[in-house]
């Protein structure tokens, strides 16, 4: 078999080549998540981040 110049696809290099994609595609969101889930209601998002941190911390 000769050798081809072209170099070997392996999976191994295609997740690093996703990850990397990835990370250059992604941007920092600046709204909490909650608000954003409570339709962009601040009061909402406010509670439901409220309610989560809380069950969190007392289980």
């Amino acid at each position: 078999m000769a050798p081809t110049s072209e170099p070997e696809i392996t999976k191994a290099g295609v997740t690093v080549a996703k990850a990397i994609e990835l990370k250059r595609m992604s941007r920092l969101v600046k709204t909490p998540v909650t608000t954003i889930s409570a339709n962009c209601y601040l009061s909402i998002g406010k509670l439901v981040s409220d309610s989560i941190i809380r069950v969190l911390r007392e289980g």
